[in-house]
């Protein structure tokens, strides 16, 4: 099935996302920021066809079958759960919710579901791994070796924090940490 994605959030991170989908290619139906005239104004801007005017309409469009949340971190467990609910995949940027019982909940869910959660996480580009990047390349710290893991639940992955701190070492390190699939994405 191909996937067809909205996007929450229009700020860097939003941004982010949207071209990161454009260039997978996963088209992108639109988006919702803070306020339905903000939704207007990022869905023109971004070339989208639709402005969402809130988690609801999201969630009842029969067209989108994977929503990116790129919203403040306080509002991440109640859209995420909203979404999966609704049969939605979600990738949520960190943290996925406010706490273990929430995040849970959120795994509980998508297997329930069947749909796909992930959490997005990317330091690559952060100063302080292109500082390791130069201190490994320079031998100050001698040989780097490093394993990925990453958590089965039920049918289902959820990626975290060390899923994406890899791929800042795989950048600072050159090494090929492994594999980072979500299945059905």
């Amino acid at each position: 099935m191909k996937q067809v994605a909205a996007v929450i959030g229009a700020g860097f991170v939003g941004k982010a996302h949207i071209e990161a989908l454009r260039r997978l290619p996963v088209p992108v139906l639109g988006t919702l920021v803070s306020s339905g005239e903000r939704s207007d104004a990022a869905a023109k801007a971004l070339g989208l066809e639709r402005a969402y005017k809130s988690v609801d309409e999201i969630a009842a469009d029969a067209a989108v079958t994977v929503v990116h949340i790129c919203t403040p971190n306080y509002v991440h467990f109640e859209q995420s759960a909203k979404l999966l609910r609704a049969g939605k995949h979600v990738l949520c940027e960190k943290p996925l919710a406010m706490d273990s019982r929430e995040s849970a909940t959120l795994v509980a869910l998508a297997k329930e579901t069947n749909r796909v959660g992930g959490v997005a996480h990317n330091l690559r580009y952060y100063p302080l791994c292109q500082q390791a990047k130069a201190l490994i390349e320079s031998g100050a710290i001698g040989k780097v070796n490093w394993r990925h893991w990453q958590s089965e639940f039920g049918s289902r992955r959820i990626f975290a924090g060390l899923a994406d701190l890899s791929d800042g070492l795989e950048l600072a390190a050159g090494i090929e940490a492994g594999r980072r699939v979500a299945r059905g994405i």
